[in-house]
């Protein structure tokens, strides 16, 4: 990052200010654990999810997809499904250090895939939204990352310059396609190089 001076920090959500207990939802139903990862593997790769996350289908209509495309796990699935407030862990030091950098004078912003149903249940209690100046969420306009028009739709609805702001994603693919649009990107390798790289901006 060197020292250039940002204004924004943009955080993607999944795997950035929360953890998940994917696998221990199909676990605790009695699945065992080779099965749940590659369950887990399924979802998150199949096309069923992309239209969860733009929210072109409900939540019902996606559930009830995916038992029908894998039957033979219907159950473990509906499970999944029916249990996805108990989803998220939380990540404190990266909590605090939005308070900080909030503190410091950063805008905070939110940019991430995901459907209402569960953004709206994992991020209702959680402290760090009390510091959140913006967001998109891929529900909101029915696209998901790397589309150029979710960035796009932040840069337009807040006023941001992206050569201003800073993103933070898990994903590959998003860290590229943010510096496509002109934001800088740092993928986030883990919760501890999180709050490392978090660190150097206060």
């Amino acid at each position: 990052m060197g020292n250039k001076k940002y204004k924004n920090i943009v955080f993607d959500v999944g795997d950035v200010l929360f953890s998940y207990r994917w696998i221990e939802l199909f676990t605790e139903n009695g699945c065992p654990e080779d099965k749940a990862n590659e369950i887990f593997k399924r979802l998150f790769t199949d096309d069923l999810w992309v239209e969860l996350d733009k929210e072109t289908m409900s939540y019902e209509a996606v559930t009830d997809g995916f038992c029908e495309k894998f039957p033979e796990d219907a159950d473990y699935i509906r499970y999944f499904f029916e249990h996805y407030e108990e989803m998220p862990l939380p990540r404190y030091e990266v909590w605090d250090a939005v308070r900080k950098l909030k503190e410091k004078g950063y805008m905070i912003y939110i940019l991430s895939n995901y459907c209402s149903v569960l953004f709206n249940a994992h991020t209702k209690n959680a402290p760090f939204m009390q510091y959140v100046d913006g967001m998109v969420v891929s529900y909101m306009i029915h696209t998901c990352k790397p589309d150029p028009l979710i960035f796009e739709t932040l840069f337009e609805r807040y006023g941001l310059d992206p050569e201003e702001s800073l993103f933070f994603d898990d994903r590959i693919g998003n860290v590229e396609g943010s510096k496509k649009v002109g934001m800088d990107a740092i993928l986030v390798e883990s919760e501890d190089f999180l709050v490392k790289e978090l660190s150097k901006l206060l």
